[in-house]
């Protein structure tokens, strides 16, 4: 399973994929790792699903984690 990042970051992906913006996505990947390394896993396939431009895949997996409890 993905570790997500907390819901502030998520909120600010979710505003990314709606505006299709990868560049930025990817590069919010890169700022996620250097947060904490344990959402190197979900930045990966964040960085992933941009390059090839996958904005509904992105926004998709940011709403699934967002909906998710955080388990603490």
């Amino acid at each position: 399973p993905l570790l997500a990042p907390p819901p502030r970051e998520m909120e600010i992906l979710r505003q990314l994929a709606l505006t299709g913006n990868m560049r930025d996505i990817r590069q919010r990947g890169e700022h996620l790792k250097a947060l904490d390394p344990r959402y190197g896993p979900f930045a990966d396939r964040l960085r992933d699903l941009a390059r090839r431009y996958q904005s509904q895949a992105i926004l998709a997996l940011v709403e699934q984690h967002l909906k998710e409890p955080e388990s603490s």
